[in-house]
């Protein structure tokens, strides 16, 4: 086979590929029943709207007259404040004798807690511990006699602290966390 014999077979087969694509594009023949009642399909298909305003509208109201009525006096979302509550009748004193002295307070616990504890050799050659206390929104570094707020440091340990308070004269441990 020479290079002619090739060239011609190839645009057959150019020609072919060309008729038979174009001919697939092509819609099918039906017969005469067929292509009305796909006609008539279609038609019915594009005279129905996708929502219909008047039919919608009809359902709303007849949901409307069905439904019953809002509640009057109920809660408004538009009002920011409260209702009154009811006035309730005043409760009748207790007799005077019934009324006990009220209980002593306690002092609020201490408002510190134990950050730390700092070792410094002295001149003497012994060693010193500083206590290092947060509160009040500060940090206070004591000494044992040193006095802080009202507490007075009278021991500090390896781990913890004692404090004297000076109004109630109560001692109070704080541990390192």
């Amino acid at each position: 086979m020479n290079n002619r014999t090739r060239i011609v077979l190839l645009g057959l087969f150019a020609v072919l590929v060309a008729v038979w694509g174009s001919s697939a594009s092509l819609p099918l023949a039906r017969s005469g029943d067929q292509a009305n009642r796909r006609a008539a399909a279609d038609e019915r298909q594009a005279a129905k709207p996708l929502f219909d305003v008047d039919e919608a509208s009809t359902r709303l109201r007849k949901v409307q007259r069905e439904s019953a009525a809002p509640l009057e006096g109920g809660r408004n979302p538009f009002t920011f404040a409260r209702p009154p509550a009811p006035a309730a009748a005043a409760p009748a004193p207790p007799p005077a004798d019934a009324i006990a002295p009220p209980a002593p307070s306690a002092p609020p616990p201490p408002v510190f807690t134990l950050s730390g504890i700092a070792d410094k050799a002295g001149d003497d050659g012994k060693t010193v511990r500083t206590a290092i206390l947060s509160g009040l929104g500060q940090l206070f570094f004591a000494k044992a006699g040193d006095t802080v707020d009202r507490y007075t440091i009278t021991a500090i340990g390896a781990d913890a602290v004692e404090l004297r308070d000076a109004t109630t004269g109560e001692t109070v441990r704080l541990a390192l966390q």
